[in-house]
């Protein structure tokens, strides 16, 4: 059995990129989105007043900026549509939340999005892999 699975991971190391890749991609973007897309989307009206405004453009558009990509660039990521140009936002969002919204915090504060910029900088750079609609539709 070790030799079996040894063989089909020396044989076929591709396969297992696709494979991580796919996981990356699809825990990446669900968490993203239900965990902190989706409550931005759903609570609105409370938050639009008092989200943080790094680029100095407002509240609002603020807001909406980090809804499109927490939200429209996650689904793009999961379904591994456009996924190196869906990651580009995610990449920006976190490096502003990281180093402008959490700057001057602790550790604990910007551990959660070095993550999330870790993991869509990865997606930026490897692509979405084989198992994905870019695979599928843009061979």
């Amino acid at each position: 059995m070790k030799n079996r699975i040894l063989s089909m991971v020396s044989a076929d190391s591709d396969v297992l990129k696709d494979f991580s890749l796919l996981f990356l991609r699809l825990s990446l973007s669900a968490t993203l989105f239900f965990a902190h897309g989706l409550p931005k989307v759903i609570h609105f009206s409370e938050k639009v007043g008092s989200f943080p405004d790094p680029l100095g453009v407002g509240s609002m558009p603020s807001l909406v900026l980090t809804i499109f990509a927490e939200v429209n660039c996650s689904v793009l990521v999961f379904f591994g549509l456009f996924t190196r140009l869906a990651s580009f936002p995610l990449v920006i969002t976190f490096l502003m939340i990281w180093l402008v919204i959490h700057g001057g915090s602790s550790f604990d504060r910007q551990e959660l999005p070095v993550l999330f910029l870790i993991g869509f900088t990865t997606l930026l750079i490897a692509g979405s892999g084989r198992f994905s609609l870019d695979r599928i539709l843009f061979r």
